[in-house]
């Protein structure tokens, strides 16, 4: 299993014994898959960044999640060019389910920026 990279390891999962709160998966909303959780804060995260360039955010937990149903595609992401990523098709229309493709990074990085942001 690849380090999940927004899933920190569990320090507390009783009560009692130290400062702060315990941890309790099963309230979360994913549940207690690390992946799952991953995968959210990855979305929450990604929500953010388009939000602070003002791009349009159309993308739901549960769509990204669908987008990325597959752990081994999950595990692939990365920045050497061998990875996926996911990238819009149109940059002016912004992040919607339409406008979405899982491509390799050197796909992505290889994509002709006519149609990006000035």
């Amino acid at each position: 299993m690849k380090d999940l990279k927004y899933v920190p390891e569990a320090k507390k999962l009783q009560p009692g014994g130290g400062q702060g709160r315990y941890q309790t998966p099963e309230t979360w909303i994913t549940g207690p898959c690390p992946y799952r959780r991953d995968k959210y804060y990855a979305w929450l995260k990604h929500r953010s960044q388009a939000r602070y360039r003002k791009e349009a955010y159309d993308l739901t937990w549960e769509q990204f999640e669908m987008l990325w149903f597959n752990e081994e595609d999950w595990s692939n992401r990365g920045k050497q060019s061998t990875n996926i990523c996911m990238s819009q098709i149109d940059y002016t229309v912004g992040w919607t389910l339409d406008n979405i493709e899982i491509i390799t990074r050197l796909q992505q990085l290889r994509k002709p920026k006519k149609n990006a942001r000035s």
